[in-house]
């Protein structure tokens, strides 16, 4: 069976990369919360992502979360495409779309196929 392994390294290379660009300002919840706090939550919000992340890599993982994980990648590109032209986007170099773009082809790569 294919896995959709190298679409979960570009996503933990992102949030990586998320952390030094505040991404977290990006977020409705977050945007208005001091810095402090709002890193902490955002850094805590991540443990239900890097856990799924880590589940899907066990053979014993249900079948819709490998897929989810690959949607994930296609749905987090779009996103930052919507919105990189905020002001607090600051995803701009080649390191940061290479994770985030490369997240999504290896996703899309997955569920083309699985799925057909």
């Amino acid at each position: 069976m294919i896995h959709p392994l190298p679409c979960a390294p570009c996503l933990l290379v992102h949030e990586v990369d998320a952390m030094e660009h505040r991404e977290r300002r990006l977020l409705h919840g977050l945007r208005d919360v001091a810095e402090d706090r709002a890193r902490g939550a955002f850094i805590w919000l991540h443990y239900p992502l890097v856990a799924l992340l880590s589940w899907s890599f066990l053979p014993s993982a249900p079948e819709a979360v490998r897929p989810g994980v690959a949607l994930f990648a296609l749905v987090h590109l779009g996103l930052h495409l919507r919105l990189r032209n905020a002001p607090a986007h600051e995803f701009h170099g080649v390191l940061s779309w290479s994770a985030i773009g490369g997240a999504a082809l290896f996703g899309l790569f997955y569920l083309l196929t699985v799925f057909l």
